[in-house]
């Protein structure tokens, strides 16, 4: 990528292995591996000729650019444990153990960091200037248990729970409990309340810079979730409405050049889906949301969030082993940073 091109590359190589076997008539077993590994490269204008450098500097007789490098890798070992010994339950056992560790990260700009008057060229920065630390990396544990019981032929009850153990950011406890009625073998009835945890990246956890322009997101995203849906089915169509209710603390969000923690937000909405074939050979499927957001903090919506959201595709089966396809997505006005 040459310096004066806009855009994002990425690159992503992974691997993954698995192997499941049964312990007994009741039980299950499964383990996997994963491993994977990742570039991304960035050339972006930061502010047209004339402004001060990076907002704080001298006037740039060219527009400020940001050229910008990360390398990762992930390794990831997971095993499972599916078991039937009581009657009417089905319960599930998960651990997971992962590394993720950054190898290489630098940036580039056409500023002297350290003078912030503008070069003529594009000068790369790492280790004490570099935008992360060049040696971040976390281990990550994980633990999950869950509980399908059929209480009733036409009703099943879910209870779970998730243990992740963050070495960079802590740990969090995340249940979740859910019920399935089916009202008839049209119609069925679901709702769930959750628990979830969203730890920042580690480009997010560990980014450093002497800039004051430049901030961190320090605590992990939390949300706790109520959702109502109805499904209808039958051989040709599937039809389904949701409502929902979230409460987010700390939610990670983007702010210029930083990644900040909001404090507290909500949100709400509701989704409608519908699937249906024409025959065997064409369908349709679409979707429609609409989300009502409020951040606590501002008193607005969560910047960068959409109200509208909608999908239209059509799938036709030209032969056996060809698909025709065409998709029409929709996304609504984004909230702004106040």
């Amino acid at each position: 990528m040459q310096w004066g091109d806009e855009g994002i590359a990425q690159t992503k190589s992974v691997i993954q292995a698995g192997y499941a076997f049964s312990l007994s008539d009741q039980s299950r077993a499964e383990l996997k591996v994963h491993w994977h590994e990742g570039w991304l490269d960035s050339d972006q204008r930061l502010a047209p000729a004339g402004l001060p450098a990076l907002g704080i500097g001298a006037i740039m007789p060219e527009d400020s650019r940001q050229k910008l490098h990360t390398h990762s890798n992930r390794i990831q070992l997971d095993a499972a444990l599916d078991w039937e010994g009581w009657t009417d339950h089905r319960m599930r056992f998960e651990v997971s153990v992962a590394e993720d560790k950054m190898l290489d990260a630098w940036w580039a700009f056409n500023i002297d960091l350290l003078t912030l008057e503008p070069l003529p060229f594009m000068r790369r920065y790492s280790g004490e200037l570099g935008f992360i630390d060049p040696e971040a990396s976390r281990t990550i544990r994980s633990v999950v248990f869950q509980d399908q019981w059929s209480a009733r032929p036409d009703l099943d009850l879910t209870l779970g729970v998730r243990y992740d153990a963050y070495s960079d950011v802590g740990d969090n406890v995340s249940p979740r409990l859910a019920a399935v009625w089916r009202v008839t073998d049209q119609h069925v009835l679901k709702a769930q309340v959750a628990s979830a945890f969203f730890p920042p990246s580690l480009l997010q956890r560990h980014i450093q810079s002497f800039l004051p322009v430049i901030e961190t997101a320090r605590d992990p995203e939390t949300t706790r979730t109520a959702e109502l849906a109805y499904i209808f089915r039958r051989a040709d169509t599937v039809g389904r409405a949701s409502a929902y209710y979230s409460r987010l603390y700390d939610l990670i969000t983007a702010s210029g050049s930083s990644w900040v923690n909001l404090g507290e937000a909500r949100t709400q909405g509701v989704e409608l889906e519908w699937l249906q074939a024409f025959g065997r050979r064409f369908k349709l499927q679409a979707n429609l949301s609409y989300a009502d957001t409020l951040n606590y903090e501002t008193g607005g919506p969560i910047p960068g969030a959409a109200n509208w959201l909608g999908n239209l595709s059509l799938f036709y089966y030209l032969a056996p082993d060809v698909l025709l396809a065409g998709r029409w997505n929709h996304v609504g006005d984004r909230a702004r940073e106040r």
